[in-house]
């Protein structure tokens, strides 16, 4: 099951969307629900308002590059070998009612 499948389930099933609340969604957002973590939204060009808590916690599937596995077998130099591997990261999402655009820093 991929992140946005997974992401469309707990949203449904949480009662953040409807069914056909969170097809239209998808459909105006190119195949994804608009529920993204802190850092997305922030490249995106999004803020998440102060004192908003993210309104979905859930274990969604992150690209492991380079980080080392503390479980993983030793190397012959003693040395654990990176990961470069998918694995399950809580992560925290919030929905578009919760974010605001920043401000362009050539408007100031």
């Amino acid at each position: 099951m991929t992140n946005k499948e997974m992401v469309l389930r707990a949203a449904v099933m949480s009662g953040i969307y409807t069914g056909p609340q969170a097809a239209a969604l998808e459909k105006a957002n190119g195949g994804a629900l608009p529920l993204y973590t802190f850092g997305e939204w922030k490249k995106r060009g999004y803020i998440v308002k102060k004192g908003q808590h993210a309104i979905l916690t859930m274990n969604l599937w992150a690209y492991n590059k380079g980080k080392k596995d503390p479980e993983a077998p030793e190397e012959a130099d003693g040395d654990a070998a990176p990961d470069e591997g998918f694995k399950l990261r809580k992560m925290h999402l919030f929905d578009f009612r919760q974010v605001e655009r920043l401000a362009a820093a050539d408007a100031v």
